[in-house]
């Protein structure tokens, strides 16, 4: 080869074969996403599914968790909360699954840490559901045991129980 042609034909090697490696990768990471996005609205469907076989919403509408989650604007079912949990909890996966595959490390850490840190949010909103519920059962049996008792203040007790038992769990919620 002469000399020109070593100068010419190197550079578009190198580049073309850049070119081609970064091809390829974007094709994995759009493989990559929309297989994680079909999983993931595949488990939705299933965990939505499952839950309202078992009729979960039933229990919530009898333990009045449906109310609780109207009167904070949330429409959506159980099942369909839950459902949508699984769904976006999926989608992060596949994000970081996208991520470690073209080596964007720092984003894959980042996004594995918001992942491991679901759990402690979904015990805290455990914690914060069955305050409220032992807060409202709490407030019930002591209104009824104050009026039984002849007790003019009976509503306000009853109040003050609750809003301590909500303050309580909202602490422990937040531990």
């Amino acid at each position: 080869m002469s000399n020109w042609e070593v100068v010419l034909l190197e550079p578009a090697r190198a580049m073309l074969s850049q070119v081609s490696s970064f091809l390829i990768s974007a094709l994995l990471v759009i493989i990559v996403l929309l297989l994680g996005w079909l999983f993931s609205k595949a488990v939705k469907t299933v965990v939505t599914k499952i839950l309202k076989m078992a009729k979960v919403d039933e229990v919530a509408g009898r333990i009045g968790l449906d109310k609780i989650l109207n009167k904070g604007g949330i429409t959506y079912s159980i099942p369909d909360l839950i459902g949508g949990l699984c769904y976006w909890i999926g989608l992060l996966i596949t994000f970081i699954v996208a991520a470690n595959s073209i080596q964007l490390t720092i984003v894959a850490t980042l996004l594995n840490t918001v992942v491991l840190y679901i759990p402690n949010v979904i015990a805290a909103l455990f914690v914060l559901i069955l305050g409220m519920f032992v807060s409202t059962l709490l407030k019930n049996i002591v209104q009824t045991t104050a009026n039984n008792a002849g007790l003019s203040q009976g509503k306000l007790l009853a109040q003050i129980v609750e809003t301590i038992v909500l303050v309580f769990a909202f602490l422990v919620g937040l531990e």
